[in-house]
């Protein structure tokens, strides 16, 4: 894996219990090497021709640009809106040791 293949991917889900679901899916299916799971959140979005304010959980997901489209659709097989936030961001510097880590984990087809 080369270090300029990770990839950091954001979500929200509105209960802790959506976002351990989801990260248990990515770890065990090799998708992601590590998901983080945030405390309560306030959002504000609109939605429908709303204004909404609603507590999310923010979710980071560690995985490699090759995954990235896996990840997204496995996501949205598990999330519970309509429209899942999916951000995936390039990460620019990261650890030797954590890269080889992450290597390990998400072993390519």
């Amino acid at each position: 894996m080369n270090m300029k293949d990770a990839r950091l991917i954001i979500t929200t889900v509105p209960d802790w219990d959506a976002g351990k679901k989801i990260a248990d899916a990515l770890v065990n299916e090799h998708l992601a090497a590590c998901v983080n799971i945030m405390q309560q959140i306030d959002s504000v979005y609109p939605w429908k021709g709303q204004i909404c304010s609603d507590k999310e959980h923010v979710v980071f997901i560690k995985t490699i640009e090759q995954l990235v489209d896996k990840v997204f659709e496995r996501i949205k097989q598990l999330h519970p809106y309509e429209v899942p936030e999916l951000i995936a961001l390039e990460i620019t510097a990261i650890s030797d040791s954590y890269a080889a880590w992450m290597q390990d984990w998400l072993k390519l087809e």
